[in-house]
Parts: C-alpha cells; sequence; structure tokens
C-alpha cells in the first residue's frame, strides 16, 4: 500500500535560486535545533534515491511504500522561493517519516497530522531564512507565498463550509454559485469581479477533497500547527527530543493527542499560539520589505 501526499504550489516570480542553493539552505535548519539531522538524511534520500527532484513533474509528493517501509519524495524542480519552501516540505515528510518505527501507523495517519509534519520542517526553513541578514531580499516572496499559502485555501474553504453546512444531498448549479457569491461578498464587500460570469466557471472543490478526507481549513491549520511546534523545538530542544521519541513508538499518530503528550497544550491553544507567532512572523517580514 502507498500513501502520498500531493501538494499544489502557486506560480510567480520571485528571485532564483539554484537546487544546490536550495539544498544547503534547507540543510541549515540544524543550526537551529540541536540534534536536528535534516542534512544527515538528505545525504542518505540522495544515496538510496529517496529524493528525486526534476522540472519535469507537473506536482511535488512524498509517496510511502508500506511494503519497504520507506518514503520517496518527488519534486517539482523551481528554482525559487518557492522551490524551496516545497523542498523543505517534502523533505520533511520524509525526515519524520524516518522516525516512525509502526509502517502500520504512517499508513492510517491523518492527511493533518502529516501536513503538519511536513510543515515543521518548511517553518523550520523560514526562521532560518528570516535569521539570516543575507536573506532580507526574500522578505517580499516570503510575504507573497504565506499570503498564497494562508489567504486563498482559506476563502475557499469558506465557501465550501457554505456547501456543507447545508442538509441536502444535491444542490443546483444556481445554489452553488449563490453560496460562491455569498463569500465573495463577505470576503471583499467593496471588490467587484470583472468576470464574474466566466469566473463562476473555476468553482471547483479543492483537489485533497478528491482523494483524502473532507477536512475544512486543514492546510491553514497544519501550517499553524506546525509553526507552533517548530516554534517550540526552537525555544526547548528537548521538546523536539521528545517529540522524535514519541512518534518514534507511537501505535496510532494523531495531531492532537502529539500536542497534548508532548507539548501539553489542546489543539485549539496550539493554533491560538501558532496565530500569534504567524502574526509576528508577518511583522517581521514587513519590517524588512
Amino acid at each position: 500500500m502507498r500513501k502520498i501526499y500531493l501538494h499544489k504550489r502557486f506560480d510567480s516570480f520571485p528571485k532564483l535560486m539554484s537546487l544546490s542553493d536550495q539544498i544547503k539552505k534547507v540543510s541549515l535548519v540544524d543550526n537551529l535545533i540541536p540534534n536536528y539531522s535534516l542534512t544527515q538524511h538528505i545525504e542518505f534520500m540522495n544515496e538510496h534515491n529517496f529524493l528525486k527532484v526534476s522540472k519535469q513533474y507537473k506536482t511535488s509528493f512524498t509517496s510511502f511504500d508500506e511494503r519497504y517501509n520507506v518514503s520517496t519524495s518527488f519534486i517539482k524542480q523551481d528554482n525559487n522561493l518557492w522551490g524551496l519552501l516545497t523542498l523543505g516540505h517534502e523533505i520533511g515528510h520524509n525526515y519524520f517519516n524516518s522516525f516512525i518505527e509502526n509502517a502500520t501507523a504512517k499508513v492510517n495517519m491523518s492527511t493533518l497530522t502529516a501536513e503538519t509534519f511536513a510543515f515543521i520542517n518548511e517553518t523550520l526553513v523560514m526562521h532560518q531564512l528570516m535569521n539570516d541578514p543575507q536573506n532580507n531580499d526574500y522578505s517580499f516572496d516570503l510575504l507573497f507565498y504565506l499570503y498564497r499559502l494562508i489567504s486563498v485555501p482559506f476563502s475557499m474553504d469558506l465557501y465550501q463550509k457554505k456547501v456543507f453546512a447545508e442538509n441536502e444531498t444535491e444542490f443546483s448549479w444556481n445554489e452553488i454559485i449563490n453560496k460562491r457569491l455569498e463569500t465573495i461578498t463577505t470576503l471583499f464587500p467593496n471588490k467587484k469581479i470583472l468576470n464574474l460570469k466566466y469566473s463562476h466557471h473555476n468553482i471547483s472543490m479543492n483537489d485533497d477533497f478528491l482523494f483524502n478526507e473532507a477536512e475544512l481549513f486543514l492546510y491553514p491549520r497544519a501550517y499553524l500547527l506546525g509553526l507552533f511546534i517548530s516554534s517550540s523545538f526552537i525555544n526547548d530542544s528537548n521538546l523536539y527530543i521528545t517529540f522524535i521519541e514519541y512518534i518514534n513508538n507511537a501505535v496510532k499518530l494523531d495531531i492532537s493527542l502529539i500536542l497534548e503528550k508532548v507539548f501539553n497544550v489542546s489543539e485549539d491553544e496550539a493554533i491560538e499560539n501558532g496565530v500569534m507567532l504567524f502574526r509576528k512572523f508577518l511583522q517581521g517580514l514587513n519590517h524588512n520589505v
């Protein structure tokens, strides 16, 4: 059985960087947390062909093969900040999967838990970028990236929430469009969509709803949880050790239980802390732009 974490990234025109530079920047995460061994894991991935990077891939994803208990990351190469963070994200899937001994736990892990693990590593890459004065040139790109990562999926989920809240099992096309218009009006009361008629043809659900459990606000939640956990690791490296020991021995992996057992917080409390950290992140980026 193979479990796949599929990710769609957005196009932009951030500053260029080579793949080797991206790998170096991702590896620098080791400097943030004692005993974090990402450099060693990337070398292991390369040696065993578990890291595949190509411009030919349409998207990026990490696949887990239960038979051999190994994960392989396929990454669409983009020589820019987006590619760097995608690299950090997918390697995050692979890195934390490598500590989980129980193959069944990996297969049964919820998408929220798996994505939180990946966002831990991705947000550590962002921490590293923020801590290095030489990376100030990426501040605007990071701001735009975070907008697309958080705001766009959140607005889509608000629309989907309206649809899911209805009791009817079947909807007419006009009913779905009306739900969309309600969301647009609420979010952007002073904005007008010039091509509204044609934009109605582009109101499909998130891809994840076709392949995974229908979980609203999954990616914004996973990002905030990942940011909370990565920041906790930086502030107290002992939490990282406890976290690794926990997932190494766990028979079942659930992010709510991990937060309770390792960090002594509920999921809601972790998200609240993640929101505060996210605001500080944005303030720091705004200062550098």
